[in-house]
């Protein structure tokens, strides 16, 4: 039986875009814990991102509408935001509430 839980290995890793601090894609060729070799495996990077689940003293969600450019559409969204380099995600969730006028 395959190990499901052991770590790949990257034999290759090339950077195919960046848009820093927003975005990076590399191609890797990996090798899995039962061996095989996957050639072009996509690995997308992202910053750390904080999502508040947070409801109101009466007990209503709160959430907010945003446009989202790559749906083309608004969409319902919990709040939140990227967690800032050396930023706990406690002190960048209030942060956020705080930005976005919930606090």
């Amino acid at each position: 039986m395959a190990k499901r839980n052991g770590h790949w290995e990257v034999l290759e890793d090339a950077l195919a875009y960046e848009a820093s601090p927003w975005i990076r894609l590399s191609v890797q060729q990996v090798r899995l814990p039962n061996g095989k070799v996957v050639e072009n495996f996509h690995r997308v990077e992202m910053p750390e991102y904080a999502i508040i689940v947070a409801s109101t003293s009466d007990g209503r969600m709160i959430m907010e509408r945003q446009y989202k450019h790559g749906i083309g559409m608004v969409s319902l969204m919990l709040p939140g935001g990227l967690i800032e380099p050396g930023e706990e995600p406690i002190v960048a969730a209030k942060r956020e509430l705080l930005e976005e006028g919930w606090l």
